[in-house]
């Protein structure tokens, strides 16, 4: 008897685990990542004498907030990932729910990847390499963020987003 409920167990252990697999596939295939092209600090803004710390600033997508009569939209949080794939940093992206401006977030020079919403709640994976004592701006708002530095940029310096969108300024990863 004992061997019979034993083997019962492992059939049902692998049909569940089978079904989990089958399901996580369904989700994975429902969203698909999109990655876009690699960004960088605008090449004016690098500093001769560098730092090891820079900043990254990402305007993505935004949730409404009513306050009484007052609406708010800050920015969604998005996450950041070292070039193994490993998630590093969630980053709120706004300092409390009344603060539309995205976050500067410090980091130290590298080379990473930041997986974000857009506005039309496609999620992006970019390549964004921080350079030291300059700021990597990362758009993916419908139009170009004003102070981002990205206004009337040169299309061919930069990389665009899947709705056609200045991301930001086209660096080499």
């Amino acid at each position: 008897m004992k061997t019979s409920v034993t083997k019962i167990s492992r059939l049902f252990i692998g049909v569940a685990a089978l079904t989990c697999l089958t399901g996580l596939s369904a989700c994975a295939a429902a969203a698909p990542l999109t990655t876009l092209d690699t960004v960088g600090p605008k090449p004016s803004d690098v500093r001769p004498s560098v730092p090891m710390l820079g900043y990254l600033k990402v305007y993505n997508s935004t949730r409404e907030y009513a306050n009484g009569d007052v609406t708010y939209s800050p920015h969604r949080r998005y996450f950041l990932y070292n070039l193994e794939g490993a998630r590093i940093k969630t980053v709120d992206n706004r300092s409390s729910r009344k603060d539309e401006e995205p976050q500067s977030v410090p980091l130290p020079v590298g080379k990473y990847y930041v997986v974000a919403e857009t506005e039309n709640d496609t999620l992006v994976r970019v390549p964004v390499v921080i350079k030291g004592g300059s700021t990597t701006f990362v758009n993916l708002e419908r139009g170009t963020p004003v102070g981002s530095g990205l206004e009337g940029a040169d299309a061919s310096r930069t990389g665009t987003g899947p709705e056609g969108q200045v991301v930001g300024w086209r660096a080499n990863f």
